[in-house]
């Protein structure tokens, strides 16, 4: 989308630029943004306003309380896609 708004000789910089912030996004969103937006909740227990677990997707198949049918990785990859 970028690359419309610079001269030619700057495509490569500017897709190099936004495949970065993509990669970097994605390291931050596993190792901690999963983990403080969806690891606080549990049924029946205590909700906490940011989570606690779930860091670096740690037992994110077994504590997925969202929707059980769901896999956490794809869930994990949908709501990436928004913090991207």
């Amino acid at each position: 989308v970028c690359a419309g708004a610079v001269q030619t000789k700057n495509v490569r910089n500017t897709m190099l630029k936004n495949l970065l912030d993509a990669i970097g996004t994605a390291l931050g969103f596993y190792c901690f943004g999963y983990a403080l937006a969806f690891g606080g909740s549990s049924f029946g227990g205590p909700t906490t306003f940011v989570g606690n677990s779930h860091f670096f997707l740690m037992n994110i198949e077994n504590n997925f309380y969202l929707a059980p049918n769901v896999n956490g990785f794809c869930f994990w990859f949908f709501q990436f896609a928004f913090a991207a």
